[in-house]
């Protein structure tokens, strides 16, 4: 098994099969119809349990630009950025039963992220599949000054991502949080590609 760290986010149309396993193919030839084919763009599936016992499964190939997917009338979504685990199988389609049996194989990993998915990307015959990991939580910057400290601590705030449930001017409010720390929490937030509540 191969660990992955996607950097960035991956924004791509969509399609959603009317059911799993019968309505993929039918799922990604109605993307194909609504993109251009012209154009070079990486192609996924993506799907996750249901309650029911169901697996819902989205078609999807890359966005070209933001507002492509609701101009073509297609559903959007976010492949997120982080850690997961994958397996490469070759010539695919010499037994599609292999990617069920490699992420029956892959969900048995301990650390899986539980708002996670299962992920294919396709690449001609090949299909990576991969499965997203746990993201440790990103601590606060080192140094902020006991005051700043203890006021974060206060409002609930124990790592970076906690900052981020608040707005800037809220954090600012805090007594105790100055302007020293609020620099630092602002560059560990634009550093890790997170942002403040809006």
């Amino acid at each position: 098994m191969d660990p992955i760290v996607f950097d960035k986010e991956i924004a791509v149309c969509c399609v959603a099969a009317s059911s799993f396993p019968d309505g993929v193919l039918t799922a990604f030839q109605t993307l194909h119809g609504k993109l251009d084919r012209k154009e070079e763009r990486q192609h996924f599936g993506i799907s996750h349990g249901q309650a029911d016992g169901g697996i819902h499964y989205l078609a999807a190939a890359t966005e070209r630009n933001a507002g492509e997917a609701e101009a073509l009338g297609l559903d959007r979504f976010t492949i997120q950025k982080g850690s997961y685990l994958g397996l490469t199988i070759q010539d695919y389609l010499k037994d599609l039963g292999e990617i069920g049996r490699t992420f029956h194989q892959l969900l048995q990993t301990p650390d899986l992220d539980p708002e996670g998915y299962c992920l294919e990307i396709y690449a001609g015959k090949d299909v990576q599949c991969l499965v997203k990991l746990k993201t440790e939580p990103i601590p606060l910057p080192a140094k902020l000054g006991q005051p700043a400290e203890r006021a974060l601590a206060s409002a609930g705030i124990k790592t970076l991502e906690d900052c981020c449930q608040f707005r800037e001017t809220e954090l600012a409010k805090l007594h105790g949080v100055g302007p020293n720390a609020l620099t630092k929490i602002k560059t560990a937030i634009a550093e890790h590609g997170l942002h403040f509540a809006l």
